[in-house]
């Protein structure tokens, strides 16, 4: 399975630029893959993030390369090769390549790729890319190419640990025993407290112990299975490679002690169920008849007992359990947690569950088959939001209808000729205004009431002409009128050119409205189509969702029939190891009866034979 978690650390440090990148990642340090791949899916439908450079890119080959979709990482990869030229572009872009091409065995391709990278891959990355190169070289059995990459991935104890195991294991299946074990010793005597590395170096203790004693050099075999951890995952290996090394040594009663302490652990454990036999068949040897016959039968009836509870196990699992064990136990996705927080049911015994995981082959089923399963789940749940895209629909076209009728019905629409025309006559009084420069026109309503006045007093004025001296009045008369047409003229084109602006705002406010009266008069015409659009988008969306609904449901029911078949085949297989186990145990202890009742029934008979003869 491909690892994603280095390329989260890849980006750690890169400023998040636009949201729907930033919702993309949230996801993928969630470890929610399926929900990140998605956002970025989304997001390029619609509109792609161009304010990432080609972190989005990345994320979406590393994401394809994670489900499996080779030819779609690919695709981008080259992409990115074909249009950058920056070398850390090419770089990131060649070591995925070369990753894909390694994880799927392509070894040769694979090394082509990873000897283009140069020198701006991150320090962890760098390490990854060189242990893959190492290994490649192991397999190629190009042990020369493989030291110098060994040696850059010295400030890297882990990688440098797992690339020498394996360089150890290829020595020593090249022939090269001597070089083969003084490497595998580095890992023997390494000091860690890294609870990973521990079981690799039980690991490496275990092979060479057992290389020891297939090579007959039990001393030294014995030395290493007691560097093996007690209580590890190993210890049971050790104890019986232990028990082993002393018995080649034929230290017997030494033997029997770690194989005893075997005895009582569950038998589920393949080292147990060899030191059930090895136990008697020692004590045979030892000259303990008898004590051999008791362990024996306890081996025949404890194998006995694992068969049955094998054979329902897997009665079981035929019945559908082990499936149904396997979603609530092991979903990945936060959005499925709360669904599947259950146990196990009791008829699947958690120590065969656990030792089926312990195989990569089927761990890889077994996440194929969780990406499925959380795939349907998701489809379901869009299935589920259809009838509230249809309600969200309807209401729309419900409020589009109240909309439409209150607009129809609304007085306002229908002014704005009334407005247009009485605007056309204010406009032509203006420009008579501007023609005939009548500076009168544009007086205020105040100096209008003034000059009204004063042409009352000139009336009154004319009238009593004659009858006394009215000079007084009429030189105020005249000083009045002089001002007020001094005033008028001197404002009168500052107001002529208000009341143009006046005008002109005028104008565009009637032509906003116009704008408004069209758009609402094109929104009445056009706004059912677009209902419509939605409606058969939705009706195409929701069929297009049944069917890949209706095909992820059958590849999922056939990866499970594949992981239950792989299962079967591996749990059969355990059960014929212990059945044959048991046949060994089982004419063992007919033998050695026997042996043991034999000469007692030949003594009886010679008796009776003698006392027949005296008769």
């Amino acid at each position: 399975m491909l690892s994603v978690s280095v390329a989260a650390h890849e980006r750690e440090a890169k400023p998040v630029m636009d949201l729907r990148y930033g919702q993309a990642l949230y996801h993928f340090y969630q470890e929610q893959y399926f929900s990140s791949i998605t956002e970025l899916m989304v997001a390029n439908a619609r509109k792609p993030i161009t304010a990432q450079g080609i972190d989005p890119e990345l994320l979406m080959g590393g994401l394809y390369l994670y489900y499996g979709l080779h030819q779609d990482a690919t695709r981008i990869f080259n992409r990115l090769i074909e249009h950058h030229t920056e070398p850390e572009t090419q770089d990131r872009a060649w070591f995925n390549i070369g990753k894909m091409e390694y994880h799927g065995h392509l070894y040769e391709q694979a090394k082509t790729a990873l000897l283009k990278v140069t020198d701006t891959l991150t320090p962890e990355r760098e390490a990854e890319r060189n242990n893959m190169l190492a290994n490649i070289y192991f397999q190629e059995k190009d042990f020369k190419s493989a030291y110098p990459v060994l040696e850059q991935l010295r400030e890297h104890n882990d990688w440098e640990a797992y690339a020498r195991y394996n360089l150890g294991i290829a020595l020593i299946r090249d022939n090269q025993v001597e070089e083969g074990t003084r490497t595998l010793n580095d890992i023997s005597n390494m000091k860690t407290t890294d609870a990973e590395l521990k079981v690799l170096r039980d690991k490496t203790n275990i092979a060479l112990g057992y290389a020891l004693i297939k090579d007959k050099q039990p001393v030294k075999a014995l030395k290493y299975f007691q560097k093996v951890r007690l209580h590890g995952p190993l210890s049971a290996k050790a104890l019986l490679g232990t028990g082993w090394a002393y018995q080649m040594q034929h230290k017997a009663e030494k033997a029997l002690v770690p194989w005893m302490e075997l005895r009582n652990w569950p038998v589920i454990d393949t080292a147990v169920q060899e030191s059930l036999l090895a136990i008697p068949y020692t004590l045979e040897n030892m000259g303990k008849k008898r004590l051999a016959l008791n362990h024996y039968r306890y081996a025949v009836a404890n194998y006995e007992k694992e068969l049955g509870h094998l054979a329902k196990v897997i009665k079981n699992m035929r019945n559908g359990d082990f499936i149904r064990a396997l979603r609530p136990a092991m979903i990945t996705e936060q959005a499925l947690d709360p669904e599947y927080r259950k146990e196990l049911p009791e008829s699947i015994s958690i120590p065969y569950l656990y030792y089926l995981l312990d195989s990569i082959d089927f761990q890889q089923t077994h996440k194929n088959y969780l990406d499925l399963v959380y795939l349907v789940k998701n489809l379901q749940e869009w299935k589920h939001q259809f009838p509230a895209y249809r309600l969200m629909l309807k209401e729309r076209k419900n409020h589009y209808n109240k909309m439409e009728q209150a607009t129809r019905n609304d007085t306002r629409l229908k002014k704005i000729n009334r407005l247009k025309k009485l605007r056309n006559q204010l406009a032509a009084k203006v420009q008579q205004i501007e023609e005939k420069h009548d500076i009168y026109a544009l007086a205020s309503e105040e100096e209008k009431e003034v000059l009204e006045t004063l042409d009352k007093a000139e009336k009154t004025l004319h009238r009593i002409k004659g009858r006394g001296d009215f000079s007084d009045e009429q030189q105020k008369y005249r000083f009045f009128r002089g001002l007020m047409l001094w005033q008028i003229s001197t404002d009168y084109a500052p107001r002529l050119w208000k009341v143009k602006s006046q005008l002109i705002q005028l104008d565009r406010a009637l032509t906003k409205a116009e704008q408004q009266i069209r758009s609402v008069k094109y929104s009445i015409k056009t706004a059912p189509r677009a209902f419509t659009g939605f409606s058969k988008r939705i009706e195409i969306q929701e069929k297009k969702l049944n069917q890949l609904i209706k095909k992820t449901t059958s590849i999922l029911a056939l990866q499970e029939k594949h992981i239950l078949e792989h299962a079967l085949e591996a749990l059969e297989k355990r059960y014929q190891q212990i059945k044959k186990y048991q046949v060994r145990a089982r004419y063992s202890l007919a033998r050695l009866y026997d042996s043991l009742t034999l000469p007692q029934a030949q003594t009886v008979k010679k008796e009776n034979n003698s006392g027949n003869s005296k008769k």
